[in-house]
């Protein structure tokens, strides 16, 4: 059940501390399955992001920049088509049927990956990998909202992402530093990967539903609307998350009672803020896909890095985007979602000009390594900044009914993001070189976090 107190908005630490403990009396079990679900998914892609984009040429001869990002292609449309449906699966069904259906198509996967013979089975295998990303978290994060209430969504957001890329993060740099090369990556971290997928087809048959939560939240925000609508408007220092009620409300909610899903999500696609939010995931991801499959080869071949400087320059960015994630996701709940978004464009548009000028400021390699890791801390920072602000912000565009049908199509465009940025980033990397593309990428996400600063406007948390 869900645990009521103070907002993310006017809670003191005390009263958070206090809150987090009835939180956990009320929710622990339910809450820790989910925290294993989230463990297992980060296990299963930190060992993709790592090893595949090195495994490419030297196991499947893949040679062209281009070509060894088609398996991100292949994962980020079909992950993207499938958080539409799961979405409605989460709205229908219930967030447990998603969370099965995930865990259950994600089972093979790594052994797969052990046996494939050419990349061309490896794209292949990505769509399945894709369709149970898609499903697992949209079951788990929308989960997780669920016991947080929709008052601390972007907390719940921020915890769910942050243990996803935390854990990312901790087995991309085990799982390069411990094998020597990538002639070795199969099949023992695949084989880790197949039993961690195994844990959590098990979490997601015990794991109890949280679509009743849901239904209880509805209640008490209509009664919270109800009230805000007869008091007087309260007023926020600092530029927060804008409480203006009923006006703002009107202006991007369709009544629930009056209205079927798919003319809600219609209005969402004539919401201005909805659809910058939509260009913000798109981007975001298309910058993910750029590091996904193109750091590794920038830092090994490029730069000739040793693996284990290379592992730990790697870790960096999704360790620092996963454990600050603990932090913005509250965040933009008490400061607002725009003043996180622009500032973590421009934040990473800044760490992308920085990895590719360090070594052309001074010629030592022990200076180089020292502006990528703050390059790669400011990325992780960045990304922190965005990425469950993102997610929490696009539900506030929609009534409580609808959360995980209005978050699917979000998330839809956001994940064709890796599509795009694979293909792009590829395409120029081939056509004009990593550096160049290093560039490019930079100014896409400078003129996403001007566009977000000039049009964004802060909504209620609704």
């Amino acid at each position: 059940r869900r645990v009521h107190g103070g907002t993310s908005l006017n809670m003191g630490s005390a009263e958070f501390i206090d809150f987090f403990r009835a939180f956990l009396a009320a929710n622990g079990a339910r809450f820790g399955l989910i925290i294993g679900g989230l463990v297992v998914m980060g296990t299963v892609l930190g060992l993709e992001r790592s090893l595949l984009p090195l495994m490419a040429e030297p196991i499947w001869g893949q040679s062209s920049y281009k070509g060894k990002l088609w398996f991100i292609v292949s994962f980020g449309c079909a992950k993207a088509t499938f958080n539409l449906i799961a979405g409605n699966i989460n709205d229908r069904f219930g967030r447990k049927a998603s969370l099965v259906a995930g865990f259950v198509l994600g089972l093979p996967v790594s052994v797969l990956f052990i046996f494939a013979s050419s990349w061309t089975v490896v794209v292949l295998v990505n769509v399945l990998f894709g369709f149970s990303q898609g499903f697992i978290g949209s079951g788990l994060i929308v989960m997780m909202m669920d016991i947080f209430g929709v008052e601390k969504k972007g907390l719940a957001v921020g915890i769910a992402e942050s243990v996803i890329y935390t854990t990312v993060a901790i087995v991309s740099a085990i799982a390069i530093k411990v094998t020597p090369s990538p002639l070795a990556y199969r099949p023992w971290p695949f084989v880790f990967g197949a039993a961690a997928s195994f844990v959590g087809v098990v979490i997601s048959v015990i794991v109890k539903d949280t679509l009743h939560d849901k239904v209880k939240e509805q209640s008490l925000a209509q009664s919270k609307a109800a009230q805000s609508a007869a008091s007087e408007q309260s007023t926020l220092l600092g530029g927060g998350v804008d409480l203006e009620g009923a006006a703002a409300t009107e202006a991007i909610v369709v009544p629930e009672a009056k209205h079927t899903v798919l003319e809600v999500l219609a209005a969402l696609l004539r919401n201005g803020n909805y659809m910058l939010l939509c260009l913000c995931g798109m981007m975001d991801k298309a910058k993910d896909g750029f590091c996904w499959g193109l750091f590794p080869l920038w830092f090994k071949d490029e730069m000739k890095l040793r693996s284990s400087v290379m592992s730990f320059l790697l870790s960096v960015y999704p360790v620092t985007w996963g454990v600050t994630q603990l932090f913005t996701g509250g965040a933009s709940d008490r400061w607002g979602r725009k003043l996180l978004l622009w500032s973590g464009f421009a934040t990473n548009a800044l760490a992308l000009l920085i990895i590719v000028g360090a070594p052309n400021l001074l010629k030592s390699e022990d200076v180089h390594i020292t502006l990528w890791f703050l390059a790669c801390f400011l990325l992780g920072i960045g990304t922190s900044l965005i990425y469950p602000t993102m997610q929490a912000a696009a539900t506030d565009e929609a009534p409580v009914r609808y959360r995980a049908s209005s978050l699917g199509v979000y998330k839809f465009t956001r994940d064709i993001g890796y599509a795009v940025g694979a293909l792009l980033s590829g395409t120029l990397a081939d056509e004009f070189g990593l550096h160049w593309t290093f560039v490019a990428i930079a100014g896409l996400l400078l003129g996403v976090a001007i566009l977000v600063g000039t049009l964004y406007r802060n909504r209620s948390a609704l």
